[in-house]
């Protein structure tokens, strides 16, 4: 199970695996190229992943940021 808190912004190519959680305020931009969220990795709040073309943002399982 994935939890995408309501006020967390995605936007684009975005994929969450399972266990991961993207919390208050984050907001991942994946208008370029993907971002992705590992297994069981959280994203705290106000968070932001921002990519550009080319240049993907893949964070790992058992990540915190």
């Amino acid at each position: 199970m994935i939890y995408v808190a309501p006020s967390a912004v995605l936007v684009g190519d975005v994929t969450i695996e399972d266990g991961a959680s993207v919390w208050h305020g984050a907001v991942l931009r994946a208008d370029f190229d993907e971002v992705v969220v590992g297994r069981d990795s959280n994203l705290q709040d106000n968070v932001v992943v921002h990519v550009d073309r080319g240049m993907p943002a893949r964070i790992g399982a058992k990540v915190t940021v």
